[in-house]
């Protein structure tokens, strides 16, 4: 009997042994499935932020394509110049020839300052408001920085024309021509009332400069 005895306490103790080492080894399995899963689930959404910045650089590369091409575009329909003024010379070398190569005379010309834009003119209200105030803001805008992306620039000219053809031509030339040119007043009047030919034509034409 006391064999038998010895024999299972010893079967007990081996079984809760193994029944030991058998939860051990389960939990540890469990815990290595555990961070498997976990670094699997980090390596997807790594790959979906990977896949979201892929398809986004992808948008903007285009997107910058597109903005590219319509700033060339731009480029055609506006006078290219660092400062206004030389936009303005630009302006009355275009417009002068024009005119003078239809027979036409220039009588007349003025160039007139490009507008302000609307941002510029509140920043300059703020500096008035805030005398006592030297803000880096207000040497911004003396440098320019805070002006618009394209200025007006309007030239004034009275001329006279030979007759009412040659008017036609410098018109139908001066809106038909790149960079754009917009005629914004004509005043047309005859020279001599009693042999109406000869035609005095006062413009003011606005262009674009950027």
């Amino acid at each position: 009997m006391d064999k038998k005895k010895k024999l299972f306490a010893i079967s007990i103790v081996v079984l809760l042994g193994l029944l030991l080492a058998y939860d051990n080894f389960y939990r540890s399995l469990a815990e290595k499935r555990g961070e498997i899963v976990q670094s699997k689930d980090l390596k997807l959404q790594t790959l979906k932020k990977y896949k979201t910045i892929v398809a986004q650089k992808a948008a903007i590369e285009k997107e910058n394509s597109d903005n590219k091409a319509m700033m060339e575009q731009v480029k055609k329909y506006t006078i290219q110049a660092k400062t206004p003024a030389l936009a303005g010379a630009d302006l009355q070398n275009i417009v002068q020839p024009i005119i003078t190569a239809r027979g036409g005379n220039v009588t007349r010309i003025n160039v007139k300052q490009g507008e302000k834009s609307e941002k510029v003119e509140k920043s300059e209200k703020v500096e008035k408001s805030d005398k006592g105030v030297k803000g880096k803001k207000g040497e911004k805008d003396e440098k320019g920085e805070n002006a618009p992306p394209f200025q007006k620039i309007t030239v004034e000219l009275d001329t006279t024309m030979p007759n009412v053809t040659v008017l036609n031509d410098v018109l139908y030339e001066i809106e038909t021509r790149k960079p754009v040119l917009a005629i914004k007043k004509l005043d047309i009047r005859g020279i001599n009332f009693m042999n109406p030919i000869d035609l005095f034509a006062s413009f003011e034409i606005e262009v674009l400069t950027q």
